[in-house]
């Protein structure tokens, strides 16, 4: 038997909990993040064969099909959890509209309605148990379970090679194990930073295994360089090659460290706003557009456009302003309806509701006559509130749509941008954006408006060229890397400069 001793310090705010959101540490939650982080490396390491690396994860962690059945490492806590989670930022959900980053971050899943509040937890300790795998027992399993097609297949993936791509199944743990702390977080919008893990220590006792390592860890890295070296002993030297079918590790694969700053809150809160700077347009205040943000407490306001080349996505707002054509034209005729003396009241409710629903249906129906947003390669589903140039008067519900775009076949595709906070022994914590390109949306490539209770579907995806390169996800990390979002901003500490980390930079 084989056992791996990791210990986590957390750094930015864990939201877990159970059915009811009531925070609480869950061990069953960070066995998903783990086999997530196999999976992720599993890839290229079986030689880009999906099938080959499903296999050895059923192996290791169990399915219910035969002949797999159980698994064969089990998790456990090897300390109570460490309360006291050390925390300069906003208290969630309450102080969050003074941070306005951060708060960007949360895709308001965190609301004072939501009720939801991060874990009392600091750092915890898992052990992890990896039993040993006798190759013959599990081939008689395999001759009477599996299907004839299926037990041949299985049958060659043991015989010759079976012994080392279990070790590979096993070093590919132990690397999992490790890159949770060092790229990886626990727990809703962990992909934005939340929940973020550092490895405080990383222990490996064993009974001897042919060509493997035992390595330990103890303190987080002090440098940068030292954080680079660490992170590509344990993605080692087997990527994806091309782009893959699920997100994992590949040859396209980017990890960067973008920024720095003297505490987490402050490095959060700054990369949220950069975020949100870089992907929306802003606020429209009369004439021009601007951006809100939050300085000591004070609200701020800068003109949007600063500090970037001009506006960017610039075919997504007017995607959006054709949309809004339609509330605006439905504004009009409400609002006529309204100021009308000669109509009784019942009429006046009746033809409104009858302009409201034309409203959603041409919106519906027109919603891809543009294309499809660019910003989808951010991650799906998408909601855009559209609301008049000018509120409605009189008394009566207020005028707008919200339109939801969504693969037509799930409910969302994750976002391939990944942020993650990491301390330094040295003093600090950089920002750190993983980019994990992979195929959008499997062999599916439609996406469905829904707008009320109608909902039309697009087919363009599969000439959307930007959903390949996703050219709009990786040119955010230049832009915060860049730092020229903070020419208008007073007061920001964070320091922002690009080192490469994955692939290292000749």
């Amino acid at each position: 038997m084989q056992k791996i001793e990791a210990e986590y310090e957390i750094v930015t705010p864990l939201m877990l909990g159970g059915a009811n959101h009531a925070p609480e540490f869950r061990l069953a939650s960070f066995v998903n993040v783990v086999r997530w982080w196999w999976r992720f490396l599993a890839l290229g390491r079986y030689g880009g064969d999906a099938a080959r690396a499903t296999f050895w994860e059923a192996v290791l962690f169990g399915w219910s099909a035969p002949p797999f059945g159980r698994k064969r490492v089990s998790f456990r806590l090897s300390r109570p959890v460490q309360t006291g989670f050390k925390w300069d930022g906003p208290a969630i959900p309450n102080g969050l509209r003074d941070w306005s980053g951060i708060n960007y971050l949360t895709a308001q899943a965190f609301s004072a309605r939501s009720g939801r509040t991060p874990v009392d937890a600091r750092a915890f300790s898992v052990a992890a148990h990896v039993q040993g795998f006798a190759l013959g027992p599990f081939r008689e399993l395999v001759s009477g379970a599996l299907r004839a097609n299926e037990r041949r297949w299985a049958l060659a993936e043991l015989n010759g090679e079976g012994e080392d791509r279990w070790q590979t199944a096993v070093v590919t743990l132990i690397d999992a194990l490790a890159l949770i702390g060092l790229i990886g977080g626990l727990g809703a919008r962990s992909r934005r930073g939340f929940g973020s893990l550092a490895l405080t220590r990383l222990e490996i006792r064993s009974d001897p295994i042919s060509e493997m390592k035992s390595r330990s860890l103890d303190r987080p890295p002090a440098t940068v360089e030292e954080y680079r070296q660490r992170i590509a002993g344990y993605l080692g030297r087997s990527p994806y090659a091309g782009l893959p079918p699920y997100t994992a590790l590949s040859d396209r694969t980017r990890i960067s460290v973008v920024a720095r700053a003297d505490d987490a809150s402050t490095l959060m809160n700054d990369v949220g706003f950069a975020l949100q700077y870089y992907r929306t347009w802003g606020e429209r205040t009369g004439a021009t557009h601007r951006h809100r943000y939050v300085e000591n407490g004070n609200q701020q306001q800068i003109a949007a456009g600063t500090g970037k080349t001009g506006y960017l996505f610039t075919q997504d707002h007017n995607w959006y302003l054709g949309l809004k054509a339609y509330v605006d034209a439905a504004r009009s005729d409400i609002q006529a309806t309204r100021d009308d003396e000669n109509i009784g009241d019942d009429y006046k409710r009746h033809r409104e509701t009858g302009v409201r629903r034309q409203m959603e249906q041409d919106i519906s129906s027109n919603a891809f006559s543009m294309g499809v947003p660019r910003r989808i390669a951010f991650g799906l589903p998408h909601n855009y509130l559209i609301q008049p140039s000018t509120p409605l008067r009189g008394d009566g519900r207020p005028l707008r749509s919200t339109v939801s775009i969504e693969p037509a076949t799930s409910g969302r595709r994750a976002s391939p941008l990944m942020l993650h906070f990491h301390p330094l022994s040295s003093g600090g914590f950089i920002a750190v954006v993983c980019f994990v390109p992979a195929v959008f949306l499997g062999g599916a490539v439609e996406v469905i408006a829904k707008v009320g209770q109608h909902s039309t579907i697009s087919t363009s995806l599969a000439a959307e060229s930007h959903l390949k390169d996703f050219g709009e996800v990786s040119g955010f990390i230049e832009f915060v890397s860049g730092g020229t979002w903070k020419t208008s901003l007073k007061g920001v500490a964070t320091q922002c400069s690009c080192t490469e980390i994955f692939p290292k930079a000749p």
